[in-house]
């Protein structure tokens, strides 16, 4: 038995050498392994490595249980004889802690990790080698350069476009800004002359009413000297009252040409605001 396995291993290796890292078409041994019916074909080492372990896990099952029953015949045969009691008792409980170190291990791996005991090697993608990059002739080459030239021909007259496109808004919006600076300034005047304009009607008004106060004061003086009979002062009272009269009028005329001027200023302030 021995010697069945040690062929067995040996032509194993030898096979071994044979098989790459990766699964390859089944290969027969020489000589089979003699488990599950005969293995004859394998394909790779993993899986033959496999076959061995389980071959050599049921030799050394085998000879454990037949050590053991060796011993328990020799135990029943030396009654009496206490050397050869112990001797056996010796050989059955070696051979038990045998048969517990070599079936626990491999239920302690299969508990483990089932692929312990199932050894398989990876498979290996496929690798492409990249191609031969065939050889561009010179049409293909000018005609390359031609849509090339011509795409950087329409990438310039696009950029051209663009900056022409800018300036055309550059220029707009520095008119933009100078026509809302003139109408900045013609609002500021229009609002200036609107101001002046108020300010000289309520004071041409204030002067009116200052001069009808002294047309009153005098009118009331001029009668005062008719009745006294101071026809000399009621003459001059009279002339003095025409005089400011004629200024009253004439600044009662000016407010109303001032209080037009006023009003058209600011209609001209409320157009040019857009109200």
């Amino acid at each position: 038995m021995k010697k069945l396995f040690f062929i067995s291993l040996t032509f194993g290796l030898l096979i071994s050498s044979n098989l790459a890292l990766a699964q390859i078409k089944p290969t027969t041994l020489i000589v089979p392994i003699p488990i599950d019916g005969g293995v004859t074909q394998i394909t790779n080492p993993g899986e033959y490595i496999r076959y061995i372990y389980l071959f050599g896990l049921s030799i050394g099952g085998l000879l454990g249980m037949a050590i053991i029953v060796y011993a328990a015949i020799e135990r029943i045969v030396s009654a009496g004889n206490e050397s050869k009691i112990k001797d056996a008792n010796d050989r059955i409980t070696q051979a038990a802690i045998g048969l517990v170190l070599l079936f626990g291990a491999y239920v302690i791996l299969r508990a483990i990790n089932p692929n312990l005991t199932n050894l398989t090697l990876p498979e290996l993608q496929k690798v492409s080698l990249p191609t031969a990059k065939t050889k561009t002739s010179i049409g293909e080459l000018l005609e390359k350069y031609e849509t090339e030239l011509e795409q950087a021909k329409l990438t310039a007259a696009q950029r051209d476009a663009e900056l022409k496109t800018a300036v055309e808004k550059a220029k707009l919006a520095n008119q933009q800004y100078e026509d809302n600076k003139n109408q900045e300034n013609l609002i500021n005047l229009l609002q200036n002359n609107v101001n002046a304009s108020k300010a000289l009607y309520w004071e041409i008004v204030a002067n009116n009413d200052e001069l009808n106060r002294q047309l009153a004061v005098i009118g009331a003086k001029a009668d005062e000297a008719k009745l006294a009979g101071n026809k000399a002062e009621a003459e001059r009272l009279n002339k003095e009252y025409e005089k400011l009269f004629a200024q009253y009028e004439q600044g009662r005329k000016d407010s109303q040409h001032q209080q037009l001027l006023w009003q058209s200023e600011e209609d001209k302030l409320k157009k040019a605001l857009g109200q």
